[in-house]
């Protein structure tokens, strides 16, 4: 299922039906304005993320789960799960008075100790930027990035003091908000597996790139644009009534062949990239994808979660905020997907104006257990 349809579910996330807009550049006309500048076909300037500021929006906390309140949801075939409740007063989306409110997480319940160990299946993806003519006037590669990422405190361990021993950053994060409750042994683990790369080419008209001027990555690529409904398309299958699902599309083709699985968080690693919508910018989010069940998974309908997200080799700024590099994009949606596994946000900047830090498009509010 495509972004563009989940329209309903996030009241905040509006995608582009049309061409995006960098720093009021259409992307459709770099090459006009690369040759009045002086840049090469499809080049953008180096300070067009200063046109970006933050935004916010928020998804409603739950006051209902379809599910047992500590099994998590049932009668769908996803991610392990597990449900809970707390109590606090507040609102619920129509405006109406409730105190109490339903979360979902990645794992098992905290009270009950041992660990769960979820899959990632890491796919990097690399950039052709196309010619008009479509030839590749642009490669950027993404499996250079792959090392980094493993080598970190995603999927190494490391001290914590929410753990007693060392452990990985998302589940050091969930430990925390547990605090309370959680048995000494309770941990919920991500397994990396690296899958094969899948190059995306991008046509002419949906990407601008900058590149250094100076230092030692000078005339390197810092960053890329790309359209993020074009990157939709390439992407994300179709809604489907059958399965297998589309296989047309990255992540289609990988649910068809079993490559990933609706028990895997699927991570779809880009470089230097940032996405453009109609009013804003991003370097990642988490999603979901639904398929119909057959008679293989007992009719349960299917949950693929999945991620997208940017590695950054340099420290970049989006309007006042800093630290966007290396792994920052895609720790922010793999805590948030391991906290909220069938809700939708991204990591985001955009040019309407909000309070908060980078990466908080959708946040709910939970207390510390």
């Amino acid at each position: 299922m495509k972004r563009s349809h989940l329209a309903a579910f996030c009241i905040t996330l509006i995608l582009a039906a049309g061409i995006a807009v960098a720093g009021g550049i259409s992307l459709h006309n770099v090459s006009a304005h690369a040759a009045a500048g002086g840049m090469a076909p499809g080049q953008i300037p180096l300070d067009t993320l200063t046109h970006y500021h933050l935004g916010s929006g928020n998804l409603p906390a739950q006051k209902h789960v379809n599910g047992h309140i500590t099994q998590g949801l049932s009668n769908i075939d996803t991610i392990a799960n597990f449900s809970g409740k707390y109590h606090a007063d507040g609102f619920d989306p129509s405006g109406t008075p409730n105190k109490q409110w339903v979360y979902n997480m990645v794992g098992a319940p905290p009270e009950h100790g041992g660990t769960t160990t979820v899959r990632v299946p890491i796919i990097p993806i690399s950039l052709d930027l196309l010619a008009p003519d479509g030839s590749v006037l642009v490669h950027v590669d993404a499996t250079h990035d792959v090392q980094p990422i493993l080598n970190s405190p995603l999927f190494q361990n490391a001290p914590y003091s929410s753990s007693g021993a060392p452990t990985q950053f998302t589940d050091a994060v969930q430990r925390a908000e547990f605090a309370s409750s959680a048995k000494s042994d309770w941990h919920t683990l991500l397994q990396p597996v690296v899958e094969p790369g899948v190059t995306l080419k991008l046509p002419w008209g949906s990407f601008g790139y900058a590149v250094w001027s100076s230092g030692p990555q000078a005339g390197q690529i810092a960053f890329v644009l790309l359209d993020g409904f074009t990157v939709d398309n390439l992407m994300l299958p179709t809604t489907t009534f059958t399965w297998p699902p589309d296989t047309s599309t990255v992540l289609g083709g990988l649910e068809a062949s079993g490559e990933i699985t609706t028990h895997d968080i699927t991570t779809f690693l880009f470089p230097e990239t940032f996405q453009l919508s109609t009013d804003f910018l991003y370097s990642g989010f988490h999603n979901w994808d639904t398929e119909p069940g057959d008679a293989s998974n007992g009719s349960f309908q299917r949950y693929f979660t999945y991620i997208e997200a940017s590695y950054f080799s340099a420290d970049f700024s989006v309007g006042p905020v800093t630290g966007i590099e290396d792994v920052s994009t895609l720790s922010h949606t793999l805590a948030r997907r391991s906290m909220i596994p069938l809700s939708v946000g991204t990591a985001r900047m955009t040019s309407r104006p909000g309070g908060c830090r980078m990466g908080c498009a959708w946040t709910i509010s939970r207390p510390v257990m």
